[in-house]
């Protein structure tokens, strides 16, 4: 996957060795796309969501975004 940032503040997290990553924007628009499809995604500020290997995006509720996102 590639994301272009549009005018925006977002955060990003992946670990090595995961399946997927977490992207939640806070201001603004990042575009997701899927480099193998060519598919593409707008996600808008106020929304987070997972993204997997196989291309797959699944918004996350408010709880599932504090977990993902969550230092430890």
């Amino acid at each position: 996957m590639t994301l272009t940032a549009r005018g925006t503040v977002f955060t990003v997290r992946h670990f090595s060795g995961e399946a997927s990553s977490v992207l939640e924007v806070r201001e603004g628009t990042v575009e997701i796309r899927d480099r193998t499809t060519g598919k593409t995604e707008d996600v808008k500020a106020g929304r987070a969501v997972r993204y997997g290997s196989d291309g797959q995006v699944t918004t996350l509720d408010a709880s599932g975004r504090d977990v993902a996102l969550a230092w430890t």
